[in-house]
């Protein structure tokens, strides 16, 4: 049986190689995802900056309810910090 479909890329006899009609859109596509995931890291990037803080305050509180001895003898020293 003849295999009709053509291998490789689509030529037009009058224009050479025939362009896809989408191409364009495609890479306009491409670009603008680009673009979108460059802004997304320097905004991430930005925040992280902004909220290092208050990130490192919520992991110290993490570490401490993960790690009872700490929070035991900081709650002693609490304790013996009101009691006198």
């Amino acid at each position: 049986m003849p295999v009709i479909a053509k291998k490789g890329r689509l030529r037009d006899p009058r224009r050479g190689y025939r362009r896809a009609r989408w191409l364009h859109a495609m890479n306009a596509m491409n670009a603008m995802n680009a673009m979108n995931a460059m802004n997304a890291m320097n905004a991430h990037a930005m925040n992280a900056i902004r909220d290092a803080p208050l990130r490192q305050h919520l992991s110290a509180r993490c570490d401490e309810r993960r790690d009872p001895t700490s929070r035991v003898i900081w709650q002693w020293c609490e304790r013996a910090n009101t009691a006198a």
